[in-house]
């Protein structure tokens, strides 16, 4: 079969297009996706702020209405020659949509802290962003 250059040109072309327009539709559907799941609020977080010679850990709900909960959090110290672990928790009410402060724990400049915060409400158990943006 015989394709003289004009068609063969054409044929190229259109491919060309078919191809640019799926991948288009492919980055733009991942672009949405992500925008969607960046907008979503998390369920919980802690927050880091600079405290003196140290830093402030807040545990924070971010609550979607009206709620009942409890909380639980832990700040290990990592490496250094001291250690020191903080744990505390309890029960929370939220009355209305709205970041809630759960607690907030005050440390000094270990190397590093392994931090969990685990939030339960109306039954459902949520894993927390710690300061980094990890799930703690």
């Amino acid at each position: 079969m015989t394709i003289d250059r004009r068609k063969a040109y054409s044929l190229s072309i259109l491919g060309t297009a078919v191809a640019l327009i799926a991948v288009g539709t492919a980055s733009y559907a991942r672009s949405t996706d992500d925008v969607a799941d960046a907008t979503r609020p998390v369920p919980c977080e802690v927050v880091s702020t600079a405290a003196g010679n140290g830093m402030a850990l807040e545990a924070i709900y971010n609550a979607q209405g009206p709620a009942n909960g409890t909380y639980s959090l832990s700040v290990k110290s990592v490496g250094g020659a001291n250690s020191a672990t903080i744990k505390q928790g309890g029960g929370f009410a939220a009355h209305a949509a709205g970041p809630i402060s759960l607690g907030r724990v005050s440390v000094g400049n270990a190397p590093s802290y392994d931090i969990a915060l685990t939030v339960e409400v109306d039954g459902v158990t949520h894993s927390c962003l710690d300061p980094q943006g990890n799930w703690a």
